[in-house]
């Protein structure tokens, strides 16, 4: 969801949208789990991004029925000429709680000024 505000010079505040394709295999415990995204941003009066790309490949491993830890990277191409292009490794634990439910946290580690320093996360997802 678009929550930059364009007023304060936090970006369009308008939705970026896009189309890609992502790919994953199984390898016994093993899976790895890569996408390239093509990337159109929001429009802006004062703001002129470029189309961009954003990339991730991944790799987990299946610990026990219902928990996962992983790996990934992930990076894109630049918004604006000049800035550095985006690059994080971040670090996740996911687990299934119920036939439709699964959980993640996560701590990430921006590689480049383009990314933030670190971040963390915790998500849910609800199979309906």
């Amino acid at each position: 969801l678009p929550t930059a505000d364009e007023q304060d010079g936090l970006g369009t505040g308008e939705f970026d949208w896009g189309a890609g394709l992502g790919l994953a295999k199984k390898f016994g415990k093993w899976s790895i789990y890569a996408e390239a995204l093509s990337m159109q941003p929001g429009s802006s009066a004062t703001f002129d991004p470029d189309n961009y790309w954003e990339w991730l490949v991944s790799l987990s491993y299946r610990a026990r029925t219902n928990l996962r830890p992983g790996v990934s990277l992930s990076g894109g191409s630049t918004l604006f000429d000049d800035t550095d292009r985006p690059l994080e490794i971040k670090g996740r634990l996911s687990g299934i709680t119920g036939k439709n439910s699964s959980y993640s946290v996560y701590i990430s580690r921006g590689l480049s000024d383009a990314s933030q320093d670190w971040g963390f996360g915790i998500f849910g997802y609800l199979d309906f």
